[in-house]
């Protein structure tokens, strides 16, 4: 979970996830462990859910540690950005292969905005019983219906990522819904997968 503590939009912020094994080399260069979440309002929690392989010769024994960094952001008086959140209820999970832990995500999200936003993926977040986080997926998904106007239903692929033991009703989702898809400050040289 990422939370924007400021009184500032964060637009655009850069994440990437360094998975490493005890000595503190990479077990996995995969391209999805770098993130780009489009808006933080303030105040706002935004999941940060990825998957990824590990790289050959690597098991998952190996993987010790994750670390968070956030390489980039922009930020925005909050003024000057009248913007408001976008809402989501989960509504199930569907595992349709027990042993790859592949699946389903279907959710509710509701959107205040009067036109669609440009779509930059959608994130999962999973908890178990006692609310600990437990896992995460990234679907890479485009396409206007992902952050349509007004209220939709949303189903979401969930590949290799949801674990066992999980308490469904406390899975969150987070869309990833930006104004454009044009750069408009300097990135960094690491491109986002989303």
């Amino acid at each position: 979970m990422v939370e924007n503590t400021s009184e500032y939009a964060a637009y655009r912020t850069l994440i990437r996830f360094e998975v490493t094994d005890e000595s503190g080399a990479a077990v996995t260069t995969s391209e999805t462990l770098v993130l780009e979440i489009p808006l933080i309002l303030p105040g706002a929690q935004v999941g940060v859910g990825t998957g990824s392989y590990l790289d050959d010769g690597k098991t998952v024994t190996e993987a010790t540690q994750v670390t968070t960094h956030f390489d980039a952001t922009t930020w925005v008086a909050a003024d000057d950005a009248p913007t408001v959140a976008i809402e989501t209820q989960h509504d199930s999970i569907s595992v349709v292969d027990a042993e790859s832990r592949s699946g389903y995500i279907d959710y509710q999200m509701t959107s205040p905005y009067c036109q669609g936003l440009v779509s930059r993926g959608v994130s999962s977040i999973f908890r178990d019983s006692s609310g600990r986080i437990v896992g995460g997926a990234v679907a890479a998904v485009r396409g206007p219906i992902y952050c349509a106007a007004g209220t939709t239903e949303q189903t979401i692929d969930a590949t290799y990522t949801i674990p066992d033991g999980i308490d469904e009703s406390a899975t969150s989702t987070y869309p990833y819904c930006d104004f454009s898809m044009e750069l408009t400050t300097p990135r960094p040289t690491v491109r986002p997968f989303n």
